[in-house]
């Protein structure tokens, strides 16, 4: 909340906090980099990607 309040008293007018841990427990990892690999031709990436992906 510190944290938070010190954004806001700087001039920030929206302060978010998101825990992406979840999203990635539960989102359909193939799908996910089918939707990725459009974007990034390069296979190195998309491999360390999938690594972080299945990394338990």
């Amino acid at each position: 909340m510190e944290r938070a309040q010190a954004y806001i008293a700087s001039g920030h007018a929206v302060v978010v906090h998101i825990d992406l841990e979840k999203f990635f427990d539960r989102v359909n990892h193939d799908i996910l980099m089918g939707l990725v690999a459009k974007r990034v031709a390069d296979k190195r990436p998309l491999k360390l990607i999938r690594g972080f992906l299945n990394a338990v």
